[in-house]
């Protein structure tokens, strides 16, 4: 083997401009597919960031009126929901119903001073950021001794707070008027309009919105997160058996569809998914394409040797020479060329990626775009891919080599 490399090198020093050239046709390829499957990556955890809410599967119930006549009661017939559905719902699906939560609200008007504005209002349990998709900026989101007391207490978005306060900096603490009632702001929250948040919407302790807003009790809409229903199927056979229990406890006909909205976002994240991993294997593709390139580059160029060097290895075949040395020193030569450019041409994809990462965290981060980092398993394959493209580029050179006869290799 010793005799092999350095008969390999000492070809590859007389020929360093066509070894470059080859090489970094190669290199070229495994740059860019590094930096194609880096953004591809970063496309994907930008967009999963975005809807990472999604995936909690929630399940959203609003009351409507009925369209069909049952069981005597006339069409038309309101439904409504209480706090004690919520707990028949939780009863029905224990292995189904990691969280319920339930919404009253109201439309008015919320003022500070002679500013004044509409804006939406929402009686609202503790933990409901997470399904109502929106952060807590400022201050803090209500709690329970809120909901106790029946404090009248409130957290407002920032586009609502830039409204009533277009001068104020310090917003936590201060007073505002929602109806003819006066509230204290607790929190500021920003929402995530890309996947259902709100930008006019007013959250106060469900307690406080029954008593001075819903007095009759009745629920806006009720919020389900689920668990245990990982795939399409299981969730099709939930919503199934919840329309069943649903129309049970309010007492109207299965198929009256109007007699309650029920939607969940997970049919839409699946379809979000598909097409994300669709863009991805589409990146994958042309990066390989660009691979295959080099590697179509670096077997012409081996091609080229042998043609260069026949009369060479007709004068070897003559001496002994085996078949076995002659495909071993024209493939070795194609895997070292393409694992030495193939090396740098991964370092600077990996070094672009790494710095990309950086320029990003260094700006905040993007709303679309997470950071373009390659796993260890793609590297990996990389190497894989590397030492494949070197055997294949030279495997054709080589079985030519050896096909050649000998009296035609002596007297080329």
């Amino acid at each position: 083997m010793r005799d092999i490399l350095s008969e390999v090198f000492t070809s590859m020093k007389s020929n360093k401009m066509r070894i470059a050239l080859t090489g970094f046709s190669i290199g070229w390829g495994l740059f860019i597919l590094i930096v194609l499957l880096g953004a591809g990556n970063g496309l994907l955890k930008g967009m999963m960031s975005n809807f990472s809410n999604s995936t909690d599967n929630i399940y959203t119930i609003i009351p409507g009126t009925t369209s069909m006549v049952y069981k005597g009661q006339p069409k038309n017939k309101a439904i409504f929901f209480t706090p004690d559905d919520t707990i028949k719902i939780r009863k029905a699906f224990p292995e189904h119903v990691a969280y319920i939560k339930y919404t009253l609200s109201d439309t008015t008007s919320i003022s500070s001073g002679k500013i004044k504005t509409a804006a939406s209002i929402e009686g609202q349990q503790t933990g409901f950021e997470r399904i109502e998709h929106i952060k807590i900026t400022h201050g803090r989101s209500i709690n329970q001794w809120d909901i106790d007391s029946n404090r009248k207490v409130c957290v407002m978005s920032s586009s609502l707070t830039d409204i009533i306060f277009p001068e104020e900096k310090q917003l936590i603490g201060k007073q505002v008027t929602i109806g003819s009632i006066s509230f204290l702001v607790v929190g500021i929250y920003e929402p995530n309009v890309d996947i259902g948040g709100t930008l006019r919407t007013v959250y106060t302790p469900y307690t406080t919105a029954l008593h001075t807003f819903c007095p009759e009790n009745h629920l806006s809409k009720i919020s389900i997160m689920t668990r245990n229903l990982d795939d399409l199927e299981s969730n099709r056979t939930f919503e199934s058996n919840l329309r069943k229990q649903l129309a049970r406890q309010k007492d109207y006909h299965l198929e009256d569809l109007s007699a309650i909205s029920l939607k969940s976002d997970y049919e839409n994240y699946l379809d979000i998914m598909t097409i994300l991993k669709g863009i991805y294997l589409f990146i994958v593709i042309i990066g390989l394409a660009t691979m295959v390139s080099g590697v179509v580059g670096v077997s012409n160029i081996m091609m080229i040797t042998v043609k260069e060097r026949t009369r060479e290895l007709g004068v070897r075949k003559a001496m002994g020479a085996s078949n076995e040395h002659i495909v071993a020193l024209v493939l070795v030569e194609s895997v070292i060329i393409t694992l030495i450019f193939g090396y740098v041409g991964l370092l600077f994809g990996i070094g672009l990626t790494q710095l990309l990462s950086a320029v990003l965290a260094a700006f905040g981060g993007s709303a679309i775009f997470g950071a373009p980092t390659v796993g260890l398993g793609i590297i990996f394959a990389a190497n894989v891919v590397m030492l494949l493209a070197g055997i294949i580029a030279g495997y054709v050179p080589a079985k030519k080599a050896i096909n050649c006869k000998l009296v035609d290799a002596l007297a080329a």
